[in-house]
């Protein structure tokens, strides 16, 4: 099987430098890059369109503002499945997460190595699983 190729969203925070140097460490997975706020360009980043049309699952340690656009975004383009592990999310933020998004799983309680294989096989009619 294929490497599963991985986005990281949030990749100037904590989590997601912890995430770039798993995913880059992990046999399972190809790591296509982290991408940030894009008013902080930091070398080694890379854009989040490039990344978004790479990537198989973008896992997302942001915000909820930023994890709901980063959501619509992806609903735009059709791809890749999300991973969110972010937290802050406000009434709105989850309504425009959960809008028909079968590709979108909101799992911040459940590892992310198995929130990526169950992002690859996603439960048809449902946008947001949550365990």
């Amino acid at each position: 099987m294929p490497a599963i190729r991985i986005a990281v969203a949030g990749a100037q925070g904590h989590m997601g430098r912890a995430l770039l140097a798993a995913v880059a460490a992990a046999p399972a997975f190809s790591l296509v890059g982290g991408f940030g706020r894009p008013e902080k360009v930091v070398d080694g980043l890379i854009d989040v369109d490039a990344a978004l049309r790479a990537a198989d699952v973008v896992v997302d340690f942001t915000t909820g503002q930023a994890s709901a656009a980063l959501a619509e975004k992806c609903a735009a383009m059709g791809r890749p499945a999300m991973v969110i592990g972010a937290t802050g999310f406000e009434d709105t933020h989850l309504a425009r997460i959960a809008a028909p998004l079968p590709w979108c799983i909101d799992a911040p309680l459940v590892t992310i190595r198995a929130n990526v294989r169950r992002a690859r096989r996603p439960s048809p009619g449902r946008s947001v699983c949550t365990w």
